[in-house]
C-alpha cells in the first residue's frame, strides 16, 4: 500500500534532490524498522519534459517518472496528481526539503481518522540560512477573507480523494484540481474551495517544510496578489466591502514577498 505520493514538477530531472530525499528517509529508519519500509509506503512522482531523453537515473520502485510537455506548472501538477497512487499527496519543488519519514508517519496516524488535510509550518531561507521567515500554518474562517494561504503547499498532506472531490479528474481532466486559467494563484483557488466545502484540516508541528527564498510567485508577486484578491472576491464577497481588507491583503503580500525580492537584488549584485 502506498500511503504518500510526493509530486515534484521540474523542467529537469532533479537527480540530486531525489538522492537527498531518499537518503534522508533511509537514515531515519532503524534497522528493526527498515525491512518494513521496503514496501512502497511512499512514491516520488517526478513530472518533467526530460523523461524521454533522460537515461542516467537509477531504477527505483519508489520513483515514478511522468513525461510532461512543459505547458505550465499547474498542468504538470495535475498530471502528477492524476498518476499518483498514494492515499495522501504532497506537492513540492525540486529545491524544497521535507522529512519524508515524518510525512509517512503522519499519514499512518491520520489515515483512519476523519481528516482531509494535514498541514504544518514552512521555513523560508537562503543558502546560508541568513534570511529566515517562518510561515505558521493556520486554517480559520478568516483565511480566505484575509487573502492568505492556510499553509504553503510544501507543508500540506492532502488526501487524493480531496482532489477528486474538488472538480477532479472523474469529472473533467481538462480543468483538473488546479485551474489552468490562473497563472500564479491556482493553488490558492484550490485551497479556498477546499475550505468552503468544509474539508477537515488538522495541524501538526511535526510537518515542517524548508523552502528557498525566491520563486516565480515572488518575482510576480503583484500579479499573484491581484489573482488572490480576485479569488477572495469570488468566494467571500460579503466580507470584502471595506478598504481595510484591501490594505491588510496588500500588506500581507508585501510581508511575504518583499524579503524574497531583497534576496533577488543581493544575488544580482554578486
Amino acid at each position: 500500500m502506498t500511503l504518500l505520493s510526493v509530486v515534484c514538477p521540474s523542467l529537469l530531472i532533479p537527480q540530486e534532490w531525489i538522492d537527498s530525499i531518499l537518503d534522508n528517509f533511509n537514515t531515519q529508519q532503524s534497522d528493526l524498522n527498515r525491512a518494513s519500509q521496503r514496501t512502497n509506503t511512499f512514491e516520488l512522482v517526478i513530472v518533467s519534459p526530460e523523461v524521454s531523453t533522460g537515461n542516467t537515473f537509477v531504477k527505483n520502485s519508489k520513483i515514478k517518472f511522468i513525461e510532461d510537455e512543459s505547458k505550465g506548472i499547474y498542468q504538470a501538477l495535475n498530471l502528477g496528481i492524476e498518476n499518483s497512487v498514494g492515499s495522501f499527496v504532497i506537492v513540492v519543488n525540486s529545491d524544497d526539503m521535507i522529512n519524508i519519514a515524518d510525512c509517512v508517519a503522519l499519514c499512518k496516524e491520520f489515515e483512519e481518522q476523519n481528516v482531509d488535510v494535514i498541514y504544518g509550518d514552512t521555513f523560508l531561507h537562503d543558502d546560508t540560512s541568513e534570511n529566515i521567515i517562518e510561515i505558521k500554518g493556520t486554517q480559520t474562517s478568516d483565511t480566505i477573507r484575509l487573502a492568505r494561504m492556510p499553509a504553503s503547499h510544501q507543508a500540506q498532506l492532502i488526501r487524493k480523494s480531496e482532489y477528486i472531490k474538488l472538480q477532479g479528474f472523474a469529472n473533467t481532466i481538462a480543468l483538473g484540481p488546479f485551474k489552468m486559467k490562473l497563472k500564479y494563484a491556482s493553488d490558492f483557488d484550490f485551497y479556498s474551495r477546499s475550505i468552503l466545502l468544509y474539508s477537515r484540516w488538522a495541524y501538526s508541528p511535526r510537518l515542517v517544510a524548508n523552502q528557498k527564498l525566491g520563486g516565480t510567485t515572488s518575482k510576480h508577486w503583484l500579479r499573484t496578489t491581484i489573482e488572490i484578491l480576485a479569488i477572495s472576491f469570488k468566494y467571500d464577497a460579503r466580507r470584502i466591502s471595506n478598504l481595510s481588507f484591501l490594505v491588510k491583503s496588500l500588506l500581507g503580500a508585501m510581508r511575504f514577498h518583499v524579503p524574497r525580492q531583497i534576496k533577488r537584488g543581493r544575488d544580482a549584485e554578486r
